[in-house]
């Protein structure tokens, strides 16, 4: 863990907050991933011991509260896949990428699985394209970790 994750990791979960936040126009609306769920399943095989399921739930509470859905389904969901997360972080760092990504793509859908439950349960069943979004956060996975695996080593030399 570095000195200065302390302000990396806030300032990456809140701009994933805003840009899970953003409106997009129609088109692009079928390419919307979690960002902020893929940043917490980072920070909880990264900084299991900074990030953990009560951030998860939090930031999962703040997601349903800011978006307008069913009050605590994302916290739910965020939770339970961090859980699963924080139980596997040790086995997740040694996997190489693709592997890292084939389990992030399970985790994801097996969140979005959850979510379509809850929202077929409340008489609101979801468009076809609900499940694209895992596989978008799937691909995203190699990325975002080679960016914020970047970051982090800029913030080693700053020190």
């Amino acid at each position: 863990m570095n000195n200065n994750d302390w302000l990396l990791i806030p300032g990456t979960l809140l701009l994933a907050f805003f840009a899970n936040m953003m409106a997009f126009p129609d088109l692009f609306e079928l390419l919307r991933l979690d960002l902020l769920l893929l940043v917490v399943l980072y920070w909880c095989i990264r900084a299991p011991e900074r990030v953990g399921v009560s951030v998860a739930w939090v930031l999962g509470l703040l997601t349903d509260v800011a978006g307008g859905g069913l009050l605590g389904m994302m916290a739910l969901i965020y939770a339970l896949t961090a859980y699963v997360c924080l139980m596997l972080h040790q086995q997740v760092r040694m996997l190489p990428m693709f592997q890292q990504s084939l389990l992030v793509l399970v985790l994801l859908l097996a969140g979005k699985l959850l979510g379509y439950l809850l929202l077929v349960f409340c008489g609101r069943p979801p468009s076809a394209t609900f499940w694209v979004a895992a596989v978008i956060g799937a691909l995203a996975w190699p990325l975002l970790c080679g960016l914020f695996g970047q970051w982090r080593k800029e913030s080693v030399h700053l020190l």
